[in-house]
């Protein structure tokens, strides 16, 4: 399978919106499926790689930090890791390097989030953070410490757009980044590929 998956990181992975996401999940997709064939793919041992994950906690998590328990990989993270799978195989298999059909179990898609913010508690977080100051010691200084996390939270509540594209969103056109045109009024989501990209890779709003 290493060989399966090596070759999807080199022809596909750099295509990707973010190849560095791409990787670090091809990875841990390697570290358990690596010493095993195609012919080891199976329902059975797609379910088994699940269990593993989802008894793993997440990468992310700093228990030592913040003093709570770690968060585990979900099941619907461990779905996403084996579509990237399913996709290496199925490039191996259409480069003609494997003759034979080889599917991938996925478990369940998670059921849809039906919570949501009310206009007034968006509100109430935005105001909050905008009038947050810096303590020191028993004082409370006048240096705003959250303004730039109301701004955060205003352009994703009106745009719908993920975290990681806001925070890494420039101002002008950038390779590898989003940028918000500050003259027309669009956020341009999707990453540049080239500098020069703006009208094949960028959607309005998008």
């Amino acid at each position: 399978m290493l060989d399966v998956l090596n070759i999807y990181l080199i022809d596909k992975a750099p295509k990707h919106t973010d190849p560095t996401i791409t990787r670090a999940r091809v990875m841990t997709l390697a570290a358990w499926w690596g010493d095993k064939t195609l012919a080891e793919v199976n329902g059975t041992t797609c379910r088994e790689y699940v269990a593993h994950r989802t008894s793993q906690p997440r990468r992310a998590a700093r228990p030592d930090v913040t003093g709570n328990p770690a968060r585990m990989v979900t099941a619907a993270g461990a779905r996403r890791e084996l579509e990237d799978l399913r996709s290496a195989i199925n490039h191996h298999r259409t480069e003609g390097l494997c003759s034979e059909f080889v599917g991938v179990a996925l478990p369940d898609k998670s059921v849809p989030k039906e919570d949501w913010l009310t206009r007034s508690e968006a509100a109430r977080l935005i105001w909050a953070a905008w009038r947050a100051r810096q303590k020191m010691g028993e004082g409370i200084t006048d240096r705003d410490v959250g303004r730039h996390v109301a701004r955060f939270m205003l352009v994703g509540f009106y745009t719908g757009t993920r975290h990681g594209a806001i925070c890494t969103a420039a101002l002008t056109q950038a390779i590898g980044r989003g940028y918000v045109d500050t003259d027309s009024g669009v956020f341009y989501r999707r990453r540049q590929r080239t500098s020069d990209s703006r009208r094949s890779d960028c959607r309005r709003g998008c």
